[in-house]
């Protein structure tokens, strides 16, 4: 018995995906700026000395200038401090690319869960599948699955955002998962894993 687990998720993912990828673009824009202001503190100090003083004479990321150059000297950077300015396009552009890899992961990832659950079950009854998903900080939300009255499980989702800032500003995601609810030949089961699941189901 098959059921298109990956198609199912799809669909859950993106009824929040609006409000999840507008937080995103939200948080790297919110980081672009930061790094501006950050950078044009920094202009107003001495040049940086010491073994790493040429790599701290790079402006961040999501920094950019108005009159691109190939000049990198302390003085010039100063001199020019005004023009200066939040890339907010390339932070967009990256968040958008990250909601968009962390989108695939997550339906690749929980669908693989759900099929390795159910690949060996051949019992009788028509498969029904349900659930939703939120979106709050972190998107949460679950899958029911049920065979018959006998045989169904819930398999618990989430994805958490998780954010590194050196030695560039990307986020990186969590997809923790736990079935739940587990009842096989009419019985409740505690504390499934996903290894046994393949042995209940069958």
């Amino acid at each position: 018995m098959t059921y298109d687990f990956a198609a199912k998720l799809t669909k859950l993912f993106e009824a929040i995906e609006p409000q999840f990828r507008t937080a995103q673009v939200q948080k790297y824009r919110t980081t672009a700026e930061a790094q501006l202001g950050g950078w044009l503190q920094r202009l107003e100090g001495p040049a940086p000395t010491g073994r790493y003083a040429w790599d701290q004479m790079y402006s961040p990321e999501y920094v950019a200038i108005r009159q691109p150059t190939s000049r990198h000297d302390w003085t010039w950077m100063q001199e020019h401090r005004a023009d200066y300015y939040a890339n907010v396009q390339k932070a967009k552009r990256d968040a958008n690319a990250a909601v968009d890899q962390a989108k695939a992961h997550f339906i690749s990832k929980q669908s693989g869960k759900l099929i390795s659950a159910t690949k060996n079950y051949a019992g009788r009854g028509r498969i029904k599948v349900s659930g939703q998903l939120g979106c709050n900080v972190v998107i949460t939300g679950h899958l029911d699955v049920h065979f018959n009255a006998s045989y169904r499980f819930r398999l618990a989702m989430s994805m958490i955002v998780n954010y590194r800032y050196r030695p560039r500003f990307t986020s990186f995601y969590q997809f923790p998962a736990r079935f739940q609810h587990v009842i096989v030949n009419g019985e409740m089961l505690d504390r499934v894993s996903e290894a046994q699941m393949a042995e209940l189901f069958v």
